[in-house]
């Protein structure tokens, strides 16, 4: 009789987790420019599969040109990676180098060649044990196992001449393992410390004392230099039984190769892993025409908080000084959330254990606050025939929605240890004393922010046929610049560009522009168009020319461009790294990909047949929306969508619009109307802004991260409002 089988049991998968330890040295503020760290996690549940992004950025450059190049190149990097998550780490890793040798590409067709051979960049994807890594110029990546350090980037640097789009041109990749320690820096540690003191200390020390013998060593000796300590270790949390297998492409085997065995840790302590992939050929392929569109990536960033006044003659004084009064609340919102993220960055290194419990806490208590000045703010401001503050009351119901749930933060906070409690009390103190001191700051002089802004507008209540509007509310508007034949402004890495018919010019609150006159040659700007994926500003000229301007090198380049005879452009758009104009002449819209030294052959992108000659706006996310004055029309693939905007009580006219693949929302400047209209993806309305100076607006830009919404005037101003 056959023995009874015994089901094997298979000890449960450990994850594996890491520590992180950045070293950042910039001894003089004009060297904070030329160096930049990565330690980016993912930011929700569909990027949690791509792993997180390492590196470490420098210039060695003292030119203005080359300033701010590493805080682009970071940023490229980041978006590039977690863009598409239906790709492997190992893809998106790679097409993360790809196009940071397309921007500097980009860079140096500008005229900004200063970076080249001076560029050291180390950069790693660490996705579960897997880890990805290729570097440029003398950053290396150390791997320390086994007490032995290895250089396990030996090789992969390029050699010869240096040339943009071979900056990284080789990749590879291995297994981590439980105790592993990875040093990913710039070669600049290596003159001051050899590899055999780095070696003895990374195994005699302590993973938090290593790091300080870096961290003291590097400022004590350089006046620049970047370094990151990440240490791997296997977390006790189970996998669970069960989960739920998504459909996604068949993965590529990560190969094992010898720079991870652990027979290389016996022979030898420098190695040099075989060759990755080839990038060279794959970034001269970027520039060719796509056959296929990369889908929009959807995100979620939902605004809170909002202004609305009715204005009324016996209360006017007391409304322009209470409004005086606020005005701090919008710097000390800055300053809580600039200590607060500092804080919660201190307590992830100290507060053990209850680390996110405590930073949620801590969030709500945050948010509590801001809530509470702005409700009651918006309560005096917006109280409609009321004649005296005594008569403004909240009522139980709105007063308890106000309240956090301290049931919930009482159960948390019991539940911590002492050394979390004294955390979680000096943060919450800080978050509670910084507004007041604030407050006695501006009981003594006026507010900064309104002496530095003199010509802030007063909220208008004068459109009364948009009282009842859904969602209204009446906004500030602030007068930021000013300048004769200004046609439009956009944002690009924070910069405020405006746009008139002969120059670009930088816009910095409190400081002097900065004016880029266009060469004569090239005509007068008639509009124009951002491309955030190379960061690059496209202007349409009235001699049918297509000029780009870079941000980072300030210069102007004309780019080759075949537009059709007697064609008519009403309207300029760009996706990805494609430009696409609307000709309201031929009733078509041309698509050029990006190529050497411009753009492409076009190609016709609608497929049906549509009048085009009332076109007064184009917008891209994916789809592409025509804004005629009196509607607006969603195209996908070349054919007409159908799709409905909500009607609002005031007809609304679409004189613009704006959206892209980095905005979660559809914004429409009513400026018949004086509002700028906020839809949902679906079409519903969100919000609406009023102020009568919209009215004067003939364009606008929305950054919704930052909740500003810019405008320009008919008037030749510069106007802002939050949203």
């Amino acid at each position: 009789m056959p023995g009874k089988k015994t089901k094997k049991i298979t000890p449960p998968k450990k994850e594996l987790g890491k520590t992180v330890s950045e070293i950042l040295v910039a001894n003089e503020k004009d060297l904070r420019p030329y160096i930049e760290i990565l330690n980016f996690t993912p930011e929700n549940i569909i990027q949690s599969q791509m792993g997180s992004l390492l590196a470490v950025f420098e210039i060695k450059s003292d030119d203005e040109s080359s300033a701010y190049i590493v805080n682009f190149l970071s940023s490229v990097a980041k978006k590039e990676y977690f863009a598409n998550p239906k790709k492997t780490s190992e893809e998106s890793f790679e097409s993360a180098l790809n196009k940071i040798n397309l921007a500097l590409s980009e860079i140096a067709k500008h005229g900004n060649t200063q970076w080249l051979g001076k560029t050291d960049i180390a950069i790693c994807a660490i996705e579960k044990n897997n880890i990805y890594f290729s570097v440029t110029g003398s950053a290396k990546i150390i791997l320390a196992r086994n007490g032995t350090l290895t250089d396990i980037t030996q090789g992969l640097a390029p050699k010869g001449e240096p040339y943009p789009l071979r900056t990284f041109t080789d990749t590879a990749g291995g297994k981590l393992k439980d105790g592993d320690k990875l040093i990913i820096t710039t070669g600049d540690i290596f003159h001051i410390l050899p590899l055999s003191e780095i070696e003895k200390k990374a195994f005699s020390f302590s993973k938090k004392k290593f790091a300080q013998f870096l961290k003291t060593a590097l400022i004590n000796e350089l006046e620049i230099a970047g370094t990151i300590v990440a240490d791997i270790y296997e977390n006790s949390v189970c996998e669970p039984k069960m989960a739920i297998k998504k459909k996604t492409r068949k993965e590529k085997p990560l190969k094992d190769f010898n720079a991870f065995s652990e027979k290389t840790f016996k022979e030898a302590s420098i190695i040099s892993p075989p060759s990755g992939k080839k990038l060279i050929e794959k970034a001269e392929q970027e520039k060719e025409p796509k056959k296929k569109e990369i889908a929009r990536k959807e995100y979620t960033d939902k605004k809170t908080g909002h202004i609305y006044v009715r204005g009324g003659n016996e209360r006017q004084d007391f409304q322009n000084n209470l409004i005086s009064r606020f005005s701090w609340l919008f710097l000390a919102k800055e300053k809580i959330a600039g200590v607060f993220n500092q804080v919660k960055n201190e307590l992830k290194n100290k507060a053990y254990g209850k680390t996110d419990e405590i930073i949620l806490i801590i969030k709500d208590f945050k948010n509590f606050l801001w809530n509470n000045f702005l409700r009651v703010k918006n309560n005096f401001l917006s109280a409609e025939k009321k004649p005296t503050i005594q008569k403004i009351e909240i009522n139980k119901k709105s007063r308890t929605k106000l309240l956090p749930d301290f049931s919930k933060i009482k159960e948390i906070f019991l539940r911590m240890d002492y050394q979390q409690k004294v955390y979680a009390f000096l943060i919450l103190a800080v978050i509670i004393i910084l507004p007041l001191i604030i407050i006695k700051i501006e009981d003594k002089t006026d507010s900064p922010y309104l002496a530095n802004n003199p010509a802030i507008q007063e909220k208008v209540f004068d459109n009364e046929n948009l009282v009842n509007e859904k969602n209204i509310e009446f906004v500030e508007i602030y007068s930021l610049y000013s300048h004769t034949d200004l046609i439009g402004q956009v944002l690009t890495n924070e910069k405020l560009l405006a746009v008139t018919k002969r120059k670009i010019i930088e816009v910095k609150e409190n400081q002097e522009t900065k004016e880029f006159p266009l060469p004569p040659k090239l005509g007068n700007i008639v509009s124009f168009a951002l491309m955030k994926d190379l960061n690059l500003l496209f202007l349409l000229t009235d001699k049918q020319k297509i000029v780009s301007f870079s941000p980072l090198s300030r210069k102007f380049k004309e780019n080759n461009i075949q537009l059709p005879e007697n064609s008519k452009v009403s309207a300029i758009a760009t996706y990805l790294t494609y430009i696409y104009l609307a000709d309201s002449k031929n009733n078509q819209i041309y698509r050029y990909p990006r190529a050497e030294g411009g753009f492409g052959e076009k190609a016709d992108w609608l497929k049906e047949n549509f009048d085009l000659k009332n076109v007064s706006d184009m917008a891209i996310d994916g789809n592409i929306y025509l804004t005629d004055e009196n509607s607006i029309l969603k195209f996908s693939g070349g054919k007409k969508q159908e799709f409905n905007f909500e009607e609002s009580a005031t007809p609304i006219n679409f004189h613009k619009i704006f959206t892209d693949n980095r905005t979660e929302h559809i914004y429409i400047l009513d400026s018949l109307n004086g509002r700028v209209v906020k839809f949902s993806q679906d079409g519903k309305i969100n919000s609406q802004y009023s102020h009568a100076s919209i009215k004067e607006a003939k364009s606008f830009f929305v950054n919704e991260k930052s909740g500003k919404v810019y405008l320009t005037t008919k008037k030749n101003e510069l106007a802002s409002f939050g949203l």
